[in-house]
């Protein structure tokens, strides 16, 4: 393959727990709209062939149909509402944050980032976090 001969991968490697749920994810969804891509467009090359104007022949007046409508309004909205139940759970679980997490407070500024640690230690530009622990960012002040 030529990604494997370039030494180049598909993803990237997986950074947390959770990485695969994400691709598996992004794989459907790639996967519902290209499949809904290739028949929206075969179905616009058959159409155009089947019904192009030809000498002579007087066109044919089609009128709606409330059945063909429904279906193809309702088919996509099931396939969105697939992504959304699959995504929201996903999403909810990945932003929980333990009540425990210890709060780090960053400012940004124009050029830089200050980063002060809940044991006092200060950085600039630079923010080392403990591996495996989740962190908090206090909410913001409002002014």
């Amino acid at each position: 393959m030529l990604l494997a001969a370039l030494e180049m991968p598909l993803l990237p490697p997986s950074a947390s727990e959770y990485a695969d749920r994400y691709d598996w994810l992004f794989w459907y969804i790639t996967a519902v709209i290209t499949v809904a891509g290739l028949g929206v467009y075969t179905a616009l090359a058959w159409f155009s062939w089947k019904y192009m104007k030809r000498p002579g022949v007087k066109p044919i007046r089609l009128l709606g149909s409330h059945k063909l409508e429904l279906i193809w309004s309702v088919i996509p909205l099931l396939f969105f509402l697939s992504m959304y139940a699959w995504s929201v759970p996903l999403f909810n679980e990945t932003t929980q944050i333990p009540d425990d997490a210890p709060e780090i407070y960053v400012v940004g500024k124009q050029w830089m980032w200050k980063i002060q640690h809940p044991n006092g230690v200060r950085e600039i530009n630079e923010l080392h976090l403990p591996v495996n622990k989740a962190v908090r960012s206090p909410a913001p002040a409002r002014t």
